[in-house]
């Protein structure tokens, strides 16, 4: 049987980990101190739309030099990553397969180069959960679904055993056979509704509610793909009407996962999404004054105030 190790466990590594759990998948959770007292005293506890559960998985600070798992669920936070390199070493010298559900695109090319594509699988997650301080995960949203494919076409065996588990909790699992245009795609809508709640520190329906900030959001969203297609990204034909419709069928009063983390002081991933945009457009002189302004605005943010709540 299939083996999964979760490396993280907020507020996506905990939901869809617990969903494997649930179909008797054996998983095991890699977490930092603070959570696995947590989850020593509480088990992992979810409360969702499609069902509460409370559960008491394996959990370790460190993994083990002779354990092998088939695949790694790598669901930290993006400013975390330079931390794992070790351990992502040891885990893929055994043998395992990296899927990162990670927010943007930057991390794809560190990992890829490190460990080449047959190692490393793209992941995309679409659902609404949020990790709470008491370390209760609250999934919002009726929405759940995984997008995972090969940059090289050649996709694993463990892809199929993951599909056939996850569908038997109805979550809709993708097999992607673009999976870096399917990833630009989430990008593009993430980093510009993220930085567009976070600075105007409003949801999305009171943006769209207002001309002014509308606008800046349109354009914004023109300046990013301009963004993508300078770094020749393969893109569909209409992308912006595509991203932008979505943008507009939001829940009014839906804000990002930044704008959240910037309410509790939490490190932000701004450097991963809204700097990356930026040191592109730079290397490629893609003129993007609005997003380039939400960058600098969101920069101070980024190391956040209570970092060792984040423990």
């Amino acid at each position: 049987m299939m083996t999964v190790l979760i490396i993280g466990a907020g507020a996506l590594g905990t939901y869809f980990g617990g969903k494997l759990i649930q179909e008797g998948v054996p998983v095991t959770f890699l977490v930092r101190s603070g959570r696995y007292q947590q989850i020593q005293n509480d088990g992992l506890v979810v409360r969702s739309v499609h069902g509460d559960f409370r559960l008491n998985p394996p959990i370790l600070q460190h993994i083990s030099p002779t354990t092998h798992y088939d695949v790694v669920f790598l669901t930290v936070k993006s400013y975390h990553l330079p931390n794992l390199w070790d351990t992502l070493d040891q885990l893929v010298s055994q043998g395992s397969v990296i899927i990162p559900f990670l927010n943007g695109v930057a991390h794809m090319d560190e990992l890829l180069t490190r460990y080449g594509p047959e190692h490393v699988l793209g992941g995309i997650c679409y659902t609404e959960a949020t990790l709470l301080p008491s370390g209760v995960v609250e999934q919002t949203s009726p929405m759940q679904e995984l997008v995972v494919g090969s940059v090289s076409g050649k996709i694993p065996w463990v892809v199929g055993s993951l599909r056939e588990a996850f569908a038997r909790q109805g979550v809709q699992f993708t097999e992607s056979q673009s999976i870096m245009t399917d990833m630009w795609i989430k990008y593009i809508f993430l980093v510009v509704f993220s930085a567009a709640t976070t600075v105007f520190r409003s949801s999305i329906g009171d943006i769209l509610a207002d001309e002014q900030s509308a606008s800046w959001l349109s354009y914004a969203l023109e300046e990013t793909i301009t963004v993508a297609k300078s770094l020749n990204v393969t893109l569909p034909e209409h992308v912006y009407s595509r991203i932008w419709n979505r943008i507009q069928s939001l829940p009014l009063s839906m804000t990002s996962s930044m704008f959240k983390d910037s309410q509790r002081g939490y490190p932000l991933e701004v450097e991963h999404l809204q700097g990356y945009l930026a040191r592109q457009a730079w290397t490629h002189h893609v003129q993007i004054p609005r997003m380039e302004t939400a960058y600098w605005a969101l920069r101070p943010l980024a190391l956040g105030q209570n970092i060792a709540k984040m423990a």
